[in-house]
């Protein structure tokens, strides 16, 4: 992630109200698995790195669910699926999986926008 990035990421976040900064957590985690596949074959170290944020990411996601509620238990199961799909990339280079994985971050990113 660039200095710029994390600049805009700043401002935004001392701006947000609390779903904005849901929205911003996508924002990271995209970014991040854009970045992972960008130095798939360029960078091993970044590619790890990219892969460790966009985890921390989900991570956080995952543990400020209120799992009083359905939609959070549904989330929850969405997140760990997430998850194992960062740790296959993680461990094999998989790009497929980091496509998914952008896709479900998309739709989410859309639901809570």
């Amino acid at each position: 992630m660039k200095s710029d990035s994390i600049k805009t990421y700043s401002y935004r976040v001392s701006q947000a109200s609390k779903s904005d900064l849901i929205v911003i957590l996508y924002d990271i985690a995209m970014e991040s698995v854009q970045d992972a596949q960008a130095y798939r074959e360029k960078n091993d170290d970044e590619y790890h790195a990219s892969l460790k944020r966009a985890k921390r990411v989900v991570d956080e996601l995952e543990s400020s669910l209120d799992m009083q509620y359905d939609i959070s238990k549904e989330l929850f199961k969405i997140y760990v699926s997430m998850m194992r799909f960062l740790v296959k990339a993680d461990a094999g280079h998989d790009v497929t999986v980091l496509d998914t994985v952008l896709s479900m971050l998309s739709k989410l990113r859309k639901s809570f926008y």
